[in-house]
């Protein structure tokens, strides 16, 4: 198969701690990296969870960034993908 587990309509399944969505990767290769605000624990949280079943998986936390880092600090997390993406 294609390596992802697909929910039916209405199913229930272990999302590895991500949050909402209708897949979940069950095997990854690529690096990925998990970002989440600094003062949004929920997702935090989530992002660590996520990361420890990934196996090339990192958890980047953007400082001053609530739920939406992209709109509430841009340049910290433009910096933060530069740095992955490097």
């Amino acid at each position: 198969g294609d390596g992802v587990a697909r929910a039916g309509a209405g199913g229930h399944e272990d999302h590895g701690g991500l949050a909402g969505g209708a897949c979940v990767a069950v095997r990854h290769v690529a690096a990925a990296l998990l970002v989440a605000g600094e003062h949004d624990a929920t997702y935090a949280q989530a992002a660590a969870a996520a990361a420890k079943r990934l196996p090339r998986a990192s958890v980047a936390i953007v400082p001053g960034a609530g739920h939406a880092p992209h709109l509430e600090a841009p340049d910290a997390l433009a910096d933060t993908l530069r740095a992955f993406l490097a």
